[in-house]
C-alpha cells in the first residue's frame, strides 16, 4: 500500500487534478488505478484495525486521535416476513 500511496502522491503532484477535462486521458489512466489500488488496500487494512479497535473500545465511548474519532456502536437491521395466507 505504501507504493502505491507514493506513486499516487507523485502522479497527483505532476498533473494538474483541479481542472479533469484538461488532464489528458492516459494520465487520468494512472491517477484512476493508483486511486482503486490505495483504496483497495487501504480498506484490507481499515478492516484489520478495526478488528483491532473493537476489542480495544467499549460501546457508546467515543474515543479521540489526532486525526478524529471513533465509537463503538451496533446496529440491528430488521427485516419483516410476509406470511402468505392460502
Amino acid at each position: 500500500m505504501h507504493a502505491d500511496a507514493l506513486l499516487l502522491i507523485d502522479a497527483l503532484k505532476r498533473y494538474d487534478m483541479t481542472t479533469l477535462e484538461t488532464v489528458e486521458t492516459p494520465a487520468l489512466v494512472n491517477v484512476y488505478t493508483l486511486l482503486s489500488d490505495v483504496q483497495r488496500n487501504a480498506n484490507h487494512l481499515r478492516t484489520d484495525v478495526r478488528s483491532v479497535l473493537l476489542n480495544r473500545l467499549h460501546h457508546d465511548q467515543p474515543v479521540s486521535g489526532q486525526f478524529g474519532s471513533v465509537q463503538r456502536t451496533t446496529r440491528r437491521n430488521r427485516s419483516f416476513k410476509l406470511e402468505l395466507v392460502d
